[in-house]
């Protein structure tokens, strides 16, 4: 008897697969290049972690021809990473590039490198909008000690509105928008 329909809800995805013709170079370029965790290898199959989802390296004779999609890793810092894997030798088609800023400023960044048998594979980022330069200089003429003269057009309050930060103390998430180390373009600033 078969099953009754159910509403159904397709969570997360659990697999991607992507299909090489020789394995073992595609298992060292994903392991030794790429760092991904190798779960195991099942004949002409390759498991490797990627964050959750599983990544199946297909050198099967069957899924030849059919094709790969090109697959989009998630990185904190593109421009790191980027160089980071040259280091390792992978090749990429230039250099990280921003494809779309959304409504709150946040960046999309992508840069696109190739497998060892020409698959196209790209890294991608979000960049988060940050705190302006004017704050940063704050934090760090803070960090040394150096203090804003007060403002004497506005009541005798220090010039926080110069340094970006309300001058009320803003609310908890203008306060949290520009608290915390310096960061800028999606790098940390050091204070020294």
């Amino acid at each position: 008897m078969p099953a009754a329909p159910i509403p159904v809800a397709l969570a997360q995805t659990g697999q991607v697969a992507h299909t090489v013709k020789d394995l073992e170079p595609a298992v060292a370029f994903f392991r030794d290049k790429l760092g991904m965790i190798h779960l195991f290898t099942a004949g002409q199959l390759a498991f490797f972690d990627c964050a959750g989802t599983r990544l199946m390296v297909d050198a099967l004779p069957e899924a030849q021809g059919n094709g790969n999609s090109v697959l989009y890793f998630k990185v904190d810092d593109i421009h790191g990473s980027v160089t980071t894997l040259r280091g390792k030798g992978v090749g990429f088609e230039g250099e990280p590039h921003r494809i779309f800023t959304h409504p709150d400023g946040t960046e999309e960044w992508m840069a696109f490198f190739k497998g060892p048998e020409g698959n196209l594979l790209s890294l991608m980022s979000q960049v988060k909008p940050q705190a302006s330069a004017c704050v940063w200089r704050h934090d760090r003429e803070a960090a040394i000690g150096v203090r804003f003269p007060a403002d004497r057009g506005r009541g005798g309050r220090q010039a926080s509105w110069l340094a970006g930060r309300p001058a009320n103390g803003g609310s908890p998430a203008e306060r949290a928008a520009v608290s915390g180390p310096g960061r800028y373009r999606g790098r940390s600033v050091r204070h020294s």
